[in-house]
């Protein structure tokens, strides 16, 4: 029997059976279209160009291997770049670039060491991607030799060259209510842009996060940045009771952030309660939206005037959430002569700047970036208690075993998008427990700000740009001198930071400003003719393709530019608005408006002639200001209806310490320092050109603000009332003023003064003096004209400073009428049951006013009957 040989026998691969052949359509196309993708397939691979990464990141690629190619070809000698490069020649290359690139801080000796370690790591990936060759151990170990030796010999920086300063929500509360306090005392040219950059500053704080994560990054045009519809602020009570404030909840949804800008589903969502503390409220990142909202008009129902009005609306809306007019807009927007470009979203450089300028302000010691508010939300919340993060929502490693995962999975972040997002009011709780670390910033009492913002003469800058050795071919170009300014404040900065002997801390000054008591500068009421011609809303149609906002046809593609030298958006992105001087002619060639004190009250009071039926001036309610001129007419005023013309009626204004009165304190602010808007008043306010032709260019008017008034100015001398709507009118005063000329001028200035006992009342001519007179001490007096409605005696008569005490008595004594409310203490007046409202229920809504109650007088009180027709024939 032959013997048995295995390789006789042949198998073929068995044929799995299967209905279709898998993948038999591609296969298809692909023979189908094999001439289109033979050309298209090498096109692709021929045309690959070495980088990897963003844009940014393959921009730095690019420079260093620009770089690399230059000194091969002028310093090396290399003609021909077919050939790959040695470990040595890329030594030579580092060891020259590090002596040539600027370093990016001002004094800063040397690059930092990570600007070379993204150097090599650049060059290694060049070598695999062009040559396919990989640094030998012994090249990549010469490599490493030259960088320590390198960074100990002084030529490279290893670390952060400025002081990293941690802004935990202390200090950000601190900073928040100097930036307002200082506005209110300084003006503004534009309290939209002083309330929007207050909001952006805080949303990025109690979101933690970083600037680019809410804002455009550098060289990013795309929708990569928070919009309204990423804000959903809903109801979470779902009773019949009436909405309030606490009743909210928000979730911010962040779509861009570092790591995850290519991978849209996984975003990154924050909850935030809102706040409703006189002490905190400045830092309520919810009320500090929808204030901003207000003013410009984004937030539904269209025209809305209160935070109430858009409470009320999202109610009645069936998703019980706010809504709002366009949700495609970003939250964060740019700026151009002084004016919010609500479509156009901000650059992350903007928010970093604001934050400086806010730290500044406030005698912060070191320089803030915006990275300053997520180091020190991190460090607030490493000294929160333990339990506050229990249940909610952390992916442990219990949460990882559940799921039979590793340990590196859970590392790699895998267990975390099983579990989904931490549902932790995590500023809230920073809020609650304002923690104030070792180590806080320290915060100098020197007048920082002050000095800082001190104008810099040409002299000093010439003597800069010398000692500096400036190398730029045109000194007095814009950025050359804009980088001299820029180089003399911060030294400014340092010296003081320097000479400074005291510091405290946030915490310890912070309860030493109180916002409700700054006041904002009252307004004077505009022309009744004008009025009604104010626009509704400053709001700007939604772009037909909401995936182009950032190129929006109405806007100037200047404003968008990247260059460095566009002069209007660089003086807005960073200090035009801050003085309202960057715009403005020259204020030497203005003439000189001086508000005398007897004249005050027209900028000061609002103030307006109003006529009952019968011919009557309408009554005074509590104190009336005067204003010369035509001694034939009374001009006197009901404030409350001319509060309730003005679309602020006292009871829907509410206490400026609950959240209500506080959201309509910032969205009706509107007093406007610019010395073209002071120029252009006296001509509208005298009626000889209409508000289009004066003031308008130069204010923003419509939906909750205010009419546009001019700040005054006030004379800071003991005892003087002197007051201009110029500041350099202020200066010329002041270099004469005194204690001594202000004593001697008293004298003679109000030599009118009221005789009746108790009274000690001035005035600087007669007119005054006798209307003061006629509406508070004469026996003359006006029945209440509701006293059918309210139960009074129509037979007592009051005058005008009883009868405004008088209304206020209306429908009182009366209980609370908040449902559920167990007390039953009868209120005597408004003030009494307000505060009731407030402190016990959180509100200050007149929705919650009690339902008019008729109320008798008691006999025995003080009146003064109305003469009959006899009487009145007997006395004449």
């Amino acid at each position: 029997m032959d013997e048995f040989n295995s390789s006789d026998i042949e198998f073929d691969a068995p044929v799995k059976k299967s209905r279709r052949i898998l993948g038999q359509r591609s296969i298809q196309q692909m023979i189908d279209k094999a001439p289109d993708l033979r050309i298209q397939s090498k096109k692709t691979a021929k045309q690959l160009s070495f980088g990897i990464g963003r844009q940014e990141t393959r921009d730095a690629q690019l420079l260093t291997i620009e770089r690399f190619k230059t000194f091969r070809t002028d310093a090396l000698r290399h003609i021909d770049f077919k050939d790959s490069f040695s470990g040595d020649g890329a030594i030579r290359f580092l060891d020259s670039i590090i002596g040539i690139i600027v370093p990016s801080h001002r004094n800063k000796p040397a690059p930092n060491a990570s600007t070379a370690i993204s150097m090599i790591r650049h060059l290694s990936l060049y070598s695999i991607f062009t040559y396919n060759h990989r640094f030998t151990p012994q090249e990549s170990a010469r490599i490493n030799t030259w960088f320590d030796d390198a960074k100990k010999a002084g030529r490279l920086t290893v670390g952060n060259w400025n002081e990293r300063i941690k802004v935990g929500v202390s200090t950000l509360s601190y900073m928040v209510k100097t930036w307002f306090k200082y506005y209110i005392q300084n003006g503004t040219i534009s309290w939209d842009i002083v309330l929007y950059k207050a909001m952006s500053v805080v949303i990025v704080g109690a979101l933690a996060c970083r600037v680019g994560d809410v804002a455009r990054s550098s060289l990013s045009y795309a929708m990569e940045y928070i919009r309204y519809r990423d804000v959903e602020i809903a109801i979470l009570s779902a009773t019949l009771e009436p909405v309030q404030w606490r009743d909210l909840e928000a979730k911010f949804t962040l779509r861009f952030t570092k790591f995850k800008r290519d991978t849209p589903r996984e975003n990154d969502i924050i909850y935030l309660a809102p706040l409703d503390n006189e002490e905190v409220n400045h830092i309520c990142p919810l009320a500090l939206l929808i204030s901003h909202c207000l003013r410009h008009g984004l937030v539904q129902p269209v025209g809305a005037k209160s935070l109430q009005d858009v409470l009320d609306y999202a109610v009645s809306s069936g998703t019980r959430t706010i809504q709002w007019v366009y949700p495609d807009y970003p939250v964060m927007v740019s700026l151009a002569h002084s004016r919010l470009l609500l479509n156009v979203t901000a650059s992350g450089l903007q928010l970093s700047k604001t934050v400086k300028l806010m730290g500044i302000m406030s005698g912060v010691v070191g320089n803030l970036t915006g990275h300053s508010l997520r180091s020190g939300a991190a460090r607030d919340v490493s000294h929160l208690p333990t339990a506050v993060f229990d249940g909610v929502g952390l992916t442990t490693p219990a949460v990882a075993a559940v799921l039979n995962h590793s340990e590196a999975t859970l590392s790699k972040g895998t267990s975390r998008h099983y579990a989904g997002e931490v549902s932790a009011l995590v500023y809230n709780e920073r809020i609650k427990v304002m923690p104030t670390p070792r180590g806080a910033p320290k915060i100098t009492s020197e007048p920082v700000f002050d000095i800082y913002r001190a104008p810099v003469s040409l002299e000093e800058i010439q003597i800069w740009q010398k000692d500096n050795q400036s190398t730029d071919p045109n000194p007095s170009s814009f950025n050359s001198v804009r980088k001299a300014r820029k180089a003399i404040r911060d030294a400014r900065l340092k010296n003081m930071w320097e000479e400074s002997k005291t510091f405290t801390t946030a915490a310890t000054k912070t309860s030493e400003i109180v916002l409700k008591d700054l006041s904002t500068n009252t307004k004077a009421l505009p022309r009744k003719d004008i009025l009604r011609k104010i626009p509704v809303s400053d709001t700007v149609s939604p772009p037909a393709n909401h995936n182009d906002l950032a190129w929006h046809a109405n806007i100037d593609p200047q404003l968008l530019s990247d260059k460095q030298n566009p002069q209007s958006l660089c003086v807005a992105e960073d200090e035009g608005y801050i003085t309202g001087s960057a715009f403005d002619i020259d204020e030497d060639v203005l003439d000189q408006i001086e508000v005398a004190t007897s004249e005050l009250n027209a900028l000061h009071t609002i103030i307006a002639p109003m006529r009952m039926d019968d011919g009557q001036s309408a009554d005074v309610n509590d104190k009336v200001d005067y204003v010369d001129g035509n001694d034939d007419d009374d001009l006197v005023v009901d404030q409350e209806e001319l509060l309730e013309l003005l679309g602020e009626a006292e009871e829907k204004r509410g206490d400026s310490s609950s959240i209500h009165g506080f959201v309509d304190k910032w969205t009706r602010i509107n007093a406007v320092n610019n010395k073209r808007f002071a120029e252009a008043w006296p001509r509208y306010s005298d009626e000889n050109v209409t508000f289009e032709e004066s003031i308008e260019p130069f204010c923003a008017t419509g939906n909750t603000r205010d009419f546009p008034t001019p700040f005054l100015f006030t004379c800071t001398t003991s005892g003087c009332n002197y007051s201009t709507i110029r500041k350099f009118n202020l200066s010329k005063h002041s270099e004469t003023c005194t204690e001594e000329s202000v004593r001697a001028s008293q004298a003679v200035m109000h030599p009118f003064s009221c005789d009746r006992v108790g009274c000690a009342a001035v005035f600087t001519t007669k007119h005054n003096l006798q209307n003061h007179i006629y509406h508070v001490h004469s026996d003359r007096g006006k029945p209440c004209a509701n006293s059918e409605q309210w139960g009074c005696d129509p037979n007592t008569l009051y005058t005008s400073k009883e009868l405004a005490a008088h209304r206020n008595t209306h429908g009182f004594p009366c209980s609370c009428a908040f449902p559920g409310c167990k007390l039953k203490t009868q209120f005597s007046s408004k003030n009494g049951y307000r505060a009731h409202l407030k402190k016990v229920h959180k509100i200050s809504s007149t929705g919650y006013m009690p339902s008019p109650v008729p109320k008798m007088k008691a006999d025995g009180q003080n009146k003064r009957k109305r003469p009959s027709v006899e009487e009145k024939g007997s006395g004449s």
